[in-house]
């Protein structure tokens, strides 16, 4: 990593991060501020948050938003909405396994697009003022979004204020009727987006287990050899830790220079 001004706090499995000011590991021209933060409590997650944020203000860099594994469902959500000089400097924004549902997106997206072409009104009854997003990379994986969470990723991809590299929703609980809609939008793009549907964190055993059974009737040896296999469970795969994922090299994507800044 280049030099920078680095930031630590916490030192507990409840309690981990950093925040990094400096030059882009990646693109050492570039000024950037990178946060990796996992907490056990949203109060806790405010306040850092908030600093994050006053960080960026003071040094007007664009940022990498690591909130991985939290699991405050879609009040992280808000959270970052109440921050909209925040959300709109962002280039990375990693949400997976947070419990998010289709209305977070709903909450998240009304910030950058009309959803359904309705733009979103505030409490005093004013429209809400659109943010350009700069969003190169959008992490979802593993929060239940479903088809609804799905078609209004679809807007959001066929709208002009989307500049999305690469999108990760992989166990978002939407069917093929939901992949369909996104494949359908990205499309359209010029510029297509590059979609993970599958990861590590992803619970494959079912398509396993399966190619085993497959192969041990062959064999004549299925009892033996597809039990270890069925009996690999589904938490293993989605709820594996993640938090030692500190090093920042691990946790920035590489982005093409002119896709990126």
């Amino acid at each position: 990593m280049m030099a920078g001004s680095l930031e630590m706090f916490g030192k507990t499995s409840n309690s981990l991060g950093y925040v990094y000011i400096g030059h882009h590991p990646h693109h050492p021209i570039i000024n950037t501020l990178i946060a990796n933060v996992k907490l056990g409590s949203l109060a806790r997650m405010e306040q850092i948050v908030c600093h994050i944020a006053k960080l960026q203000q003071e040094s007007g860099h664009y940022v990498e938003l690591q909130l991985l594994h939290n699991c405050f469902n879609n009040d992280i959500i808000k959270l970052l909405c109440k921050l909209p000089t925040l959300l709109g400097s962002l280039k990375y924004l990693g949400l997976g396994y947070n419990g998010i549902t289709a209305n977070g997106i709903v909450t998240l997206l009304s910030n950058f697009i009309p959803i359904n072409g309705i733009k979103t009104r505030n409490p005093n009854g004013t429209f809400k003022k659109m943010i350009p997003c700069k969003l190169c990379r959008l992490t979802l994986g593993g929060n239940k979004i479903g088809n609804e969470g799905a078609f209004l990723l679809a807007q959001f991809l066929e709208s002009p204020n989307c500049h999305l590299v690469s999108l990760d929703i992989y166990g978002c609980g939407f069917t093929e009727v939901g992949r369909q809609a996104l494949t359908t939008a990205n499309l359209k793009r010029k510029n297509p987006v590059q979609f993970d549907f599958t990861s590590i964190y992803c619970d494959t055993s079912d398509d396993d287990s399966s190619d085993k059974e497959d192969s041990d009737e062959e064999h004549g040896d299925k009892e033996d050899g597809t039990k270890e296999n069925m009996d690999v469970s589904e938490e293993t795969h989605l709820f594996c830790d993640t938090s030692d994922e500190g090093d920042s090299d691990n946790n920035i994507s590489d982005y093409d220079d002119n896709e990126m800044f």
